[in-house]
C-alpha cells in the first residue's frame, strides 16, 4: 500500500487486490495515534463509496467482487484530520 495526500484527503493505493475483499490498513486503526479524528467517507475510485469501519487495530474498507480497473486500486478517505 502506498500513500499521497491533498489536503484533508488522503490517497491509499491497493498494489494488490484483496482476496477476501476487504482493505485493511494499519497504520489508520484508532489506537495508531495518526488520526485526529475519523474520517467522514471512504471512496473506491472506478467504483464509488464503499462500506468501512474503523477499530483500534485499522481502518477496514469492504471491496466490490471485482476491481474497478485493471491497474493500481485507489481509495479516497476523506474528512479525517492528521
Amino acid at each position: 500500500m502506498r500513500f499521497t495526500r491533498r489536503g484533508d484527503t488522503l490517497y491509499a493505493t491497493l498494489l494488490a487486490w484483496p482476496e477476501d475483499r476487504t482493505a485493511t490498513i494499519t497504520s489508520l486503526g484508532a489506537t495508531a495515534g495518526l488520526l485526529k479524528r475519523p474520517p467522514a467517507a471512504v471512496e473506491l475510485l472506478g467504483h464509488g463509496p464503499v462500506a468501512w469501519r474503523q477499530t483500534g487495530l485499522a481502518l477496514h474498507a469492504d471491496l466490490p467482487p471485482r476491481p474497478p480497473t485493471r491497474a493500481a486500486h485507489m481509495l479516497k478517505i476523506t474528512g479525517a484530520s492528521w
